[in-house]
């Protein structure tokens, strides 16, 4: 049902991972399918469950956000009905989710490149994200 689970200090995180050279993420249902929504909305409902996407912009530079659930069909809301009223400092686009959005609603994962390959600092994610949404 989810690309990747995780458990993690008595929370199970349900997450969507997308990855993009673009600077956004688009809605269509090629790229973010209605059922992964529905999936992640429905795990969402249980004690203990953090569910959302974890989006990395690649380019320019790397930047991953995990995105709760929620924010993100707030957001989705508010973009595809046009509505104007909103919190949002960010331009609000109504077929994608760019990465400005991603960091006023989402958690920011900070890695490093050594040399080939990316290392994220998961622990730092895990506790910020109990302490957000840890308690539903």
């Amino acid at each position: 049902d989810f690309d990747c689970m995780m458990f993690a200090r008595n929370h199970l995180f349900t997450l969507e991972l997308k990855s993009t050279k673009q600077k956004s993420i688009s809605f269509d249902e090629s790229v973010i399918k209605q059922h992964q929504i529905d999936k992640l909305t429905e795990a969402n409902t249980y004690e203990g469950v953090i569910s959302g996407f974890i989006m990395n912009f690649r380019e320019p530079e790397n930047k991953v956000y995990f995105i709760h659930i929620e924010d993100f069909l707030k957001y989705q809301n508010i973009a595809q009905n046009q509505i104007k009223e909103h919190t949002y400092s960010s331009k609000v686009n109504k077929s994608s989710i760019p990465i400005a959005i991603c960091e006023e609603i989402g958690i920011e994962i900070k890695g490093f490149k050594p040399r080939t390959r990316w290392h994220y600092h998961l622990k730092d994610f895990i506790v910020e994200a109990i302490n957000t949404y840890g308690k539903n």
